[in-house]
This record gives C-alpha cells, structure tokens and sequence, in this order.
C-alpha cells in the first residue's frame, strides 16, 4: 500500500512539474520597441474583459504547447489609454481576442474571434511558424 501510495504521489508531482507552453504576456513598452526594431512576430491581443478571449486563449496555449510556437500577447485591458491609443496607431486593437502576425514591424494578416483549432493551426503553417 506504501509503494502505491508513494507511486501516486510521485506521479502527482511530476505531474505538476511539467511545463506546458504558453504565450508570453508583454508590456506596452516591449511590444512597441518589436515593431520600432521591425521584428516578425505573433501578437495575441487579448483583454481580461473579454469571454472569447479567455476561450480562445486556451485554444491558443494548446496550439502554442503542441507545436512549440512563440506568440506575444498584449493584455488591453492592463494599458493605459495613452498607451491603447499610441498602439492603434501601430495595429489596429478594435477586436478582441486577434492573433496578428507581424512581419518585419508591419502586420501582415490577423485572425479574429473565439476561431477554432485547426484555423489557428493553419495560420501558423501559412507563415511557417510550423514546418512539416
């Protein structure tokens, strides 16, 4: 019974331990200094405030965790409005949750909306953030 009971408790640990993949929240001050720099990028725009925001970000973490993909996400709701204002004028924030993908500094195409897997997953082969 102590081994079982040892055998249930180190796998609840390691368990615990793993490491799932995730996008990386960034400030304003980062993000504005990618697109100054002209970096290629994914941007996750997302709000806390937001309902498709949460769910599409859980379909995003599994497509991030499974492929291995690096997305930035800019959180609006933790801007100021100076801040809001100065990054519409760089990417357009009307719609939350978007996944921009940004090419050297300039966006290039988006998806919007609570969007299933599989599309998520098609845009990232598109841009060849996936390589079969």
């Amino acid at each position: 019974m102590k081994k079982f009971l040892f055998l249930i408790f180190g796998f609840l640990i390691l368990a615990a331990c793993s490491v799932i993949k995730t996008y990386d929240e960034i400030d304003y001050k980062k993000l504005n200094s990618m697109f100054k720099n002209k970096d290629s990028f994914i941007l996750f725009i997302n709000s806390d405030m937001c309902d498709e925001c949460y769910k599409y970000g859980v379909t995003l973490n599994r497509a991030i965790d499974k492929y291995n993909v690096e997305v930035k996400a800019i959180n609006l709701s933790l801007l100021s409005k100076k801040e809001r204002s100065s990054l519409a004028s760089v990417v357009s924030i009307s719609a939350a949750p978007s996944l921009v993908f940004v090419e050297k500094g300039e966006e290039k195409d988006r998806i919007s909306g609570d969007v299933k897997y599989s599309k998520t997953v098609e845009k990232f082969k598109e841009y060849n953030y996936i390589k079969e």
